[in-house]
Formats: C-alpha cells, structure tokens, sequence
C-alpha cells in the first residue's frame, strides 16, 4: 500500500483486507471483490471494471469517471482529514488509473504526468503497461474541454 497524497492510499485487496478498520472511504475499482470495512461510517464505492484486456474495458473505466463524482467524493473525503484507499486486485492497473484520474482532477496534471507521479510513488504502477492509458487520455480531453467541466470540479 503506498500513501501518494496525504490520506490517499492505493493498493490492492489485501491492503484493502489489511486497512480495513483505517479506511473512512473505499474504492474498490473490481467487479466482485468484497468490500473490508470494519470502521464504523466508512463508505465504499464500486467501479466494477475488469481487467482482463478487453479492449473495451477502458471505455468502461472512462464510462465510471467522467462524471467526476469518484473524484468529488474522494476530495470531499480528504478534505475532512478522512483516510481514503483506492484498491483493484493488484494494484498495478485500475486503481492507479484511478488515483492518476484524481490527480488530473485535483491538480490539473496532465495524463503522462499524472501517472509519473503516480509511477514515482509506486514503483509497480502501471505494470508492464499502462493499460488504461488512452483512458486517461480521454479524461483529459474532458478536463480541459469545457467551462462547465471546471464548473463540476
């Protein structure tokens, strides 16, 4: 598990099983892994994307962020001093997409940067490769595309 903002985790599920009793919000970037919540209040979010190279699972990752509202509730959430942890199965692939995703929102990095922060942070992000790069991509067209994009943020 690696801290790449304070109060903002990325990991796996058994960082997920691990923190269980820490975490203030979840987001479990998997299609049918369990929750692990034993704190009292704590929220969880599912973005129910595979990764089995599908090539059309980054659309679905796109579908699952560009309304912002993951990247609302994970500021919302830090804002408050909350413990947040984003998780997929390994940690490598969807969960650091998502966190890069967050910081584009935040800070307004861009996709490639975004990632290297991401990357810098944990060393086995984007294993191998980014396999949702071209989300990323996409979700930063849609950032810097419209007033009312920044409106949202």
């Amino acid at each position: 598990m690696t801290e790449v903002l304070p109060g903002l985790f990325l990991g796996s599920i058994s960082d997920a099983e691990r923190m269980a009793g820490e975490v203030d919000l979840v987001v479990n970037c998997t299609g049918e892994k369990p929750f692990y919540l034993n704190k009292l209040g704590a929220s969880c979010i599912r973005l129910a994307v595979n990764d089995d190279g599908d090539p059309s699972r980054p659309l679905e990752l796109y579908d699952a962020l560009s309304n912002l509202s993951v990247f609302r509730e994970i500021e919302t959430a830090l804002e408050n001093k909350r413990v947040v942890l984003v998780h997929c199965n390994m940690g490598q692939q969807r969960s650091p997409a998502v966190v890069s995703g967050y910081l584009m929102y935040k800070h307004g990095l861009s996709a490639d940067a975004a990632m290297a922060q991401v990357k810098e942070r944990k060393r086995d992000a984007f294993f191998f490769q980014a396999n949702f790069h071209a989300t990323l991509l996409s979700l930063d067209d849609l950032l810097n595309s419209s007033e009312s994009v920044l409106e949202k943020r």
